[in-house]
């Protein structure tokens, strides 16, 4: 009897260990499958833990999502081409959306905080509070002068034809960097660009063109 007991609690505790586990480990979603073991946890105040699931390097995450342990829903999921960094503190999960633009001295590029999603508890569910802009207008600490002659020297070489040698990825880094200032100028240059210039973009330029037109209207 004494054996048979102990193998009943043997397989219960086993059973209970599984079930954690399996409580907490990752789902089928972004840049994971289920099983897997996430790549952080983070317990709330009211015993509610959190995974994230998905690709770090450097502590910047991407194509990743953040599951309830609980009710093993996603709650947060971010895409491959996303970048951001986490903060947990206050009970308080922060998803900081990064974006890769020339906004330091000398037009350092560099990782910029963008956007922010706050994961947070209601009773004892998680909640998120949604994406919002992490700016209204952006600081950076390239003088006003140097954004100034930046846009001068543009308009005053838009007609030189030597467009085909511009380096185009600069150029629309540092227009988006002036224009997400506030600078009307630069917003103006910004959504009229291939106009302005008379210069048809393509490929992967084209694409981050229209990834900074729909950064800047989505942060008006």
């Amino acid at each position: 009897m004494k054996k048979h007991l102990l193998v009943l609690t043997l397989t219960l505790l086993a059973g209970f260990s599984f079930s954690q586990q399996d409580t907490c480990s990752c789902q089928n979603g972004i840049g994971s499958i289920e099983g897997a073991s996430p790549k952080n946890h983070y317990e709330f105040e009211n015993g509610v833990i959190a995974i994230l699931c998905g690709y770090e390097l450097d502590e910047v995450y991407s194509e990743f999502d953040i599951f309830d342990c609980v009710l093993k829903g996603s709650i947060s999921r971010y895409g491959a081409l996303e970048n951001c960094k986490i903060e947990f503190d206050n009970d308080t999960l922060k998803i900081i959306g990064l974006k890769y633009l020339p906004s330091g001295d000398n037009w350092t590029w560099q990782n910029i905080e963008m956007s922010i999603e706050y994961i947070l508890t209601d009773g004892k569910m998680l909640i998120s509070s949604g994406i919002s802009p992490a700016f209204h207008q952006l600081t950076t600490s390239i003088p006003v002068e140097e954004q100034q002659e930046f846009l001068i020297y543009l308009l005053l070489n838009k007609d030189n034809g030597l467009q085909h040698d511009w380096v185009w990825d600069e150029i629309i880094g540092k227009l988006e960097v002036i224009a997400l200032t506030g600078n009307e100028e630069a917003i103006d240059v910004m959504i009229n660009l291939q106009e302005i210039t008379n210069y048809q973009l393509d490929g992967a330029y084209m694409e981050q063109y229209r990834d900074a037109l729909a950064t800047l209207e989505w942060i008006k």
